[in-house]
């Protein structure tokens, strides 16, 4: 893999929403535990690479361009469907908002999609070209 000084480079979130909590919709295995540790990883190392890049002004520098991408579904009854709300610990979550650790900053680009690809009836692909 190359650098990200040496190539453009993008983080690209998808579906990390209080919805995918839900304690029973999605059934009680993950194929991925470790899935919220590794993208607070990335995330923190890409934020904290792009924050060093706009502190060194005298050289050429990339960043890391971060996306993110939240399902709003259009079926009523889906735990994805914007209004929708999530009990998790005691709390009520609005379910189509990022988790606390994934929520986006004012700078990284949110696109929103009601399929399952985030290519399909959003700009990302040609948001991703243009940078």
């Amino acid at each position: 893999m190359k650098p990200v000084n040496a190539a453009n480079t993008a983080l690209i979130i998808i579906d990390v929403q209080n919805g995918f909590l839900h304690p029973t919709h999605w059934g009680p295995s993950r194929s991925t535990p470790e899935c919220e540790d590794n993208i607070i990883l990335l995330l923190n190392a890409a934020r904290e690479h792009n924050k060093e890049q706009g502190e060194d002004v005298g050289r050429q520098s990339r960043t890391v361009t971060i996306c993110h991408v939240h399902h709003h579904s259009i079926y009523p009854s889906s735990v994805l469907y914007p209004g929708a709300q999530v009990e998790v610990d005691g709390q009520t979550l609005d379910a189509v908002l990022p988790q606390s650790f994934a929520r986006p900053k004012p700078d990284e680009k949110v696109f929103i999609k009601n399929v399952n690809s985030s290519f399909i009836g959003t700009e990302l692909e040609s948001f991703l070209k243009s940078q």
